[in-house]
């Protein structure tokens, strides 16, 4: 029974040596990962093909790397502001997009993606700096926003390749004023509109008193035109009055005198004003006359 027991022993231990052993020797690689082998912690060996793997047991160890695209973001704050050429401050927030590409490469020079990810944000956060501050804020925001991009990206991608990094892309998220600045564009947009505003209240009001007087003259010119033309009028009805008076006075002098007496009444008698006349003036006969034959 002793000699059973030890066997018993002496089996689950060389089992369980073997299960450690294999334990320590056998690994498997997914395809989304590549490994760095290290042998008493110096690289011997990168793998990138994906399967069942083996290595030296308690000799060797095994790193593995996401091959996969990964991203990061960068964010600005009032600490990190980016100047443009023309003195203009402002926030940027990007996104890298990347992959690891060279196993051994970015461990010796990171050792590992903590350290990595903080380079990498110091290095897009310096390639903003360096072309922000060579453009203008418009360049940023709008018509050369493509051409920032382009040239951050190739800043971004030539640094990251010594960390054995391919930089696939970089993008500008956001960008705006600081909040400090925020307040003096606001001021300074409200006097740019309410200078706008002066100048098109002030053309308008030219353009105004052009059109008054220019009305004003074409209607001095009109009621002149018209008085001109009522006055020719007026003479030629005169004329033709004078005309007809003459004719009937050469043809009835009674009725001359009788007519010549109704125009002088007309005028002497036309506005409201009392008269104290008697009736023996020669100047009424055409009104007594029939009065005093009765």
């Amino acid at each position: 029974m002793a000699l059973n027991h030890r066997y018993i022993v002496l089996f689950v231990t060389f089992t369980l040596s073997l299960v450690i052993l294999a334990f320590n020797s056998i690994y498997v690689l997914h395809q989304t990962q590549c490994a760095l082998v290290l042998q008493l912690g110096k690289p011997v060996k990168v793998i990138k093909e994906p399967g069942l793997r083996v290595k030296l047991p308690f000799i060797q160890n095994v790193i593995f790397f996401d091959r996969r695209i990964q991203n990061i973001t960068f964010s600005s704050n009032d600490a990190n502001e980016f100047v443009t050429a023309e003195q203009k401050t402002m926030k940027a927030d990007a996104y890298c997009k990347y992959r690891i590409v060279e196993p051994l490469r970015f461990y010796e020079s990171v050792n590992n993606e903590y350290v990595f990810r903080e380079r990498l944000l110091a290095v897009i956060e310096s390639s903003l700096r360096k072309i922000i501050g060579s453009v203008s804020f418009n360049d940023v925001l709008r018509e050369n926003r493509k051409i920032v991009i382009e040239k951050v990206l190739l800043n971004v991608k030539t640094q990251m390749r010594a960390f054995g990094i391919e930089v696939i892309d970089v993008r500008l998220v956001s960008v705006q004023l600081p909040e400090k600045a925020l307040k003096a564009v606001y001021e300074r947009m409200k006097t740019d509109r309410e200078k706008e505003a002066v100048e098109i209240r002030s053309q308008g009001a030219a353009q105004a008193k052009l059109v008054r007087t220019t009305a004003e003259k074409d209607c001095e010119l009109i009621i002149a035109e018209a008085e001109r033309r009522a006055q020719e009028i007026m003479g030629e009805g005169d004329a033709e009055a004078a005309k007809i008076v003459a004719a009937a006075a050469a043809s009835d002098k009674d009725f001359y005198v009788f007519y010549k007496r109704i125009e002088g009444y007309k005028k002497a008698l036309s506005n409201k004003t009392y008269f104290l006349l008697s009736d023996e003036m020669g100047f009424l006969d055409t009104f007594f006359k029939g009065v005093k034959n009765e």
